[in-house]
């Protein structure tokens, strides 16, 4: 492991988390569903949204710019959809509430889609399109950001990197889950990177004059590459549509980069559940899933390929390792959580 790291078990983490967000004003419940968010983005390897978003979490809570207890109030349905205000509470507490409702209306109606408004940072996706998983139904969220890609061919940041996630059940196999952005890495790369004082490979970002940058600040500065170029590009803007606009929620300069201590994010997301048996019979349904599986990973492998994985598999053995064996942290991101837990007189466990 990285000398720079120290293990982390989540048994300790979790609670510490939790005791600080009630101590800042959340709810039990909800205070342990973003606490949990993030440590299951760390359980998983996804460190970009686990505990490094912890301080900055806390910051928003302190200053206003995310509710403690938000009144969130349905704006209109008709039929199978809902606009739902999220009166600006944690992203994954607003998620969480959408992802509910969604799959309510998809027990009545095959397919439930919940667009929100008034939405903050979401974190890691997959967390709340798995939440459709055990209802038997395939989950998937959208989320519009603030703008960190330059539109194809510009150099001035105007779309979201704008992740999706979708989740969707198999019989004896792992459920498949893509959790991915428009951009080739996720922003927090390049904020862990710059805290950690290293360089970034130039297929990450490009600077404000939108040539390609080893330097994370440079390209924080500047814009995040789309993934598969003008293709990422187009993407990220067919997400913001369907993530963003579809709820009413504001679009590039209107949304809120959560480093911006002036105001509220106003994100808009998009959740939505389909019951798999109001297509298909679940059974069979799920049998051709696993066959699709064991087909896929059964191809010939090139060379240095040890195995063919699955979106979301990698992720799920690495939470199997990790929940026994802890998982790593920088200790520069370590010593930023435990000053915060201090502010609250949550004392981080010896």
């Amino acid at each position: 492991m990285n000398p720079d790291h120290l293990l982390v078990h989540a048994e300790i983490a979790r609670p510490f988390c939790q005791q600080v967000f009630e101590a800042a004003g959340l709810s039990r419940d909800d205070a342990f569903l973003v606490a949990d968010a993030l440590i299951d983005a760390d359980l998983r390897g996804v460190s970009t949204h686990g505990l490094v978003r912890f301080p900055i979490y806390v910051t928003r809570l302190r200053k206003g710019l995310v509710n403690a207890k938000p009144q969130m109030q349905v704006v209109r349905t008709k039929g199978a959809t809902l606009v739902l205000d999220g009166d600006h509470g944690f992203g994954q507490v607003v998620g969480a509430e959408g992802m509910r409702r969604a799959v309510g209306l998809a027990r009545e109606h095959g397919v439930g889609l919940c667009a929100i408004r008034n939405g903050t940072h979401l974190g890691a996706l997959a967390y709340i399109a798995a939440m459709a998983l055990p209802h038997q139904m395939i989950g998937i969220t959208l989320t519009i950001t603030n703008p960190v890609i330059a539109p194809w061919g510009g150099v001035v940041p105007k779309l979201g990197n704008n992740p999706l996630a979708v989740a969707a059940p198999a019989g004896n196999r792992p459920p498949v889950i893509l959790d991915m952005a428009c951009s080739q890495v996720a922003r927090g790369n390049l904020i862990l990177a710059s805290k950690l004082g290293k360089t970034i490979p130039s297929t990450w970002a490009l600077d404000e004059r939108g040539q390609p940058t080893q330097d994370p600040d440079a390209g924080l500065k500047g814009s995040l590459m789309p993934v598969g170029g003008h293709k990422g590009a187009g993407l990220a803007l067919v997400v913001a549509i369907l993530g963003g606009l579809l709820a009413g929620a504001p679009f590039g300069a209107g949304c809120g980069d959560i480093f911006d201590m002036t105001r509220p994010q106003r994100f808009g997301h998009l959740v939505m559940a389909l019951d798999i048996a109001a297509c298909c019979p679940l059974p069979e349904f799920l049998q051709a899933m696993d066959g699709m599986i064991r087909d896929l990973k059964s191809s010939s492998r090139a060379e240095g390929v040890e195995e063919i994985w699955m979106p979301g598999e990698l992720e799920m053995r690495r939470r199997e390792e990790r929940q026994r064996d802890g998982f790593p942290v920088s200790r520069v991101v370590l010593d930023e959580v435990r000053a915060v837990g201090a502010e609250f007189g949550v004392s981080w466990p010896a």
